[in-house]
């Protein structure tokens, strides 16, 4: 093999980072469940514990297939354009693999609407199409879902057209698709219910958008670039800048989102709600997983960062796959967090 067709073979993918997401995602859901009792809707019969535990873990399961859809949309930026003999070879898988990523997304938003659509039946025993237009007509939750299933579905058009055409179709339409789709979804809980809710819900917004940027982006480039110095020396620096801009906006917002919810409970004080509710420790548990990213993050920065801009070897996939598996329990815990109330 000649120089220059060694360097249009991409390096192996590299998968710690993946696994130890995904399983720090569903074990950080699990934990979540421990904590808050399994009860239903108030006002709702029991659908039972299958429908109770299944909506948790589904939406755990569609939150990885939209941030690996943001994650691999982000790769042709952090590249850049001016040299695709070297990029194209990383990025024609990374189109393919953001179009299953986003058909796993549309798909998994659709079967959460039947299960959301089960647990608002109650203890009907089985429910049709008729159970399903009702609750997408009567919940906002439901009108949520239905659009994340047809967003994310125009995401795998765009996709397709992307495998079909490469950086023709541009990469910063299909990363401000993919971030639009999240936006329906999170503003459907809490906000909607608190005092403040025009900030909240921008907050909330700004809070999703900045997490999913930022863990799919550092997986990305963890199972993708991990094998490849050259790239990688590229690509990291410029992740390293909006890592660093979505640590401050998720803690700024995640502080805030929590602390209004807190204080909007009248009826039991501040600290009794965050240290004497599951709330609170839910809470609490997402604030010791964004210290100790936060962590990770800085040894990355000031440790690893010269050596990876610098073509040396690094620790960077054992370093990445650990901070994106504290990343995948923090957003299991705020999975759980969105479906509690504070007392």
């Amino acid at each position: 093999m000649t120089m220059a067709e060694a360097t249009r073979t991409p390096a192996p993918a590299r998968y710690p980072a993946l696994i130890t997401g995904v399983t720090g995602a569903v074990l950080g859901t699990l934990i979540g469940l421990s904590v808050v009792s399994l009860t239903p809707i108030p006002g709702l019969a029991d659908p039972g514990p299958v429908v109770l535990v299944a909506i948790p873990l589904v939406r755990t399961l569609l939150n990885i297939a939209a941030v690996a859809t943001i994650g691999l949309s982000l790769l042709p930026v952090l590249l850049g354009y001016d040299r695709p003999d070297l990029t194209e070879p990383v990025l024609r898988p990374a189109r393919r693999a953001a179009f299953a990523a986003a058909l796993v997304w549309s798909a998994g938003a659709l079967v959460l609407l039947l299960l959301q659509t089960a647990e608002y039946r109650g203890s009907a025993e089985t429910i049709d199409m008729a159970d399903v237009s009702d609750y997408v007509t009567t919940v906002g939750a439901g009108k949520a879902l239905l659009i994340v299933a047809g967003l994310a579905f125009l995401h795998c058009v765009l996709g397709v057209l992307a495998v079909r055409r490469g950086e023709r179709v541009p990469a910063e339409a299909r990363i401000g698709l993919a971030l639009f789709a999240l936006l329906p979804l999170p503003i459907t809980g809490h906000s909607s219910t608190w005092e403040y809710h025009d900030y909240t819900t921008i907050s909330i917004e700004l809070h999703v958008m900045a997490a999913a940027a930022w863990v799919g982006g550092l997986a990305t480039l963890a199972v993708l670039l991990a094998g490849n110095r050259g790239l990688l020396a590229t690509a990291l620096p410029r992740f390293s800048k909006l890592a660093g801009v979505s640590l401050f906006v998720v803690a700024g917002t995640g502080l805030f989102n929590a602390i209004v919810e807190l204080l909007a409970q009248p009826a039991m004080p501040f600290l009794e709600a965050a240290f004497g509710t599951p709330y609170g420790w839910l809470v609490i548990g997402k604030m010791v997983c964004l210290a100790a990213i936060a962590v990770f993050g800085a040894r990355m920065r000031w440790r690893l960062l010269p050596a990876i801009a610098a073509h040396k070897k690094s620790a960077f996939v054992t370093w990445a796959a650990a901070e994106v598996a504290v990343m995948g329990a923090a957003f299991g815990l705020a999975v759980v967090l969105a479906r509690s109330p504070v007392s």
